[in-house]
């Protein structure tokens, strides 16, 4: 959390500072990939892109360039599938200009375009609605002799055929 807020501010020196512990954690879990490309990109700057030019607004650079190559892959979809360099070279160079145009005519003729970020809801009432289901059937009560039908080669209790000297040692 610590990361993504230094991304949306901006700050490169927060960023810096907490890829260096990124570094630790990348290679304690053997994720060397990411080790390696935390600790070539130490640079301080130009490792955020703003749009908005408001503070708290920033995203990472590789974030952009994702969404650009999305761009591109929306009109390169229009081509249906035949790709010569003609056709990447003509899409790379208007890519981005026609989205742009898009945007800007959407904006005039007030057509809302979703963010495309990822909502979050709140699970509170699902989790209580099944905790109350699960609590009227006795789901987590020992009843004996309880057994589900479709799983008949499954023990009542499968801690009796457990090796305890097996599992002490």
């Amino acid at each position: 959390m610590d990361h993504n807020d230094a991304i949306h501010m901006g700050d490169g020196s927060r960023m810096l500072r907490i890829d260096q512990f990124l570094v630790l954690y990348y290679k304690y879990c053997h994720c060397t990939k990411y080790a390696f490309e935390r600790q070539a990109h130490r640079l301080i700057w130009n490792r955020t892109i703003n749009h908005k030019g408001a503070a708290n607004t920033n995203h990472p650079n590789d974030i952009d360039v994702e969404h650009c190559n999305k761009v591109f892959k929306d009109s390169a979809h229009s081509y249906r599938g035949v790709f010569t360099e003609k056709v990447v070279a003509r899409v790379s160079k208007s890519a981005m200009k026609v989205h742009e145009i898009i945007k800007q005519f959407d904006k005039v003729c007030n057509v809302h375009v979703l963010s495309g970020r990822h909502k979050t809801c709140d699970k509170e009432i699902d989790i209580i609605t099944l905790v109350r289901q699960f609590q009227a059937c006795n789901l987590f009560d020992f009843i004996p002799g309880r057994s589900h039908y479709a799983y008949p080669n499954i023990k009542e209790n499968p801690l009796t055929e457990l090796d305890m000297e097996f599992v002490r040692d």
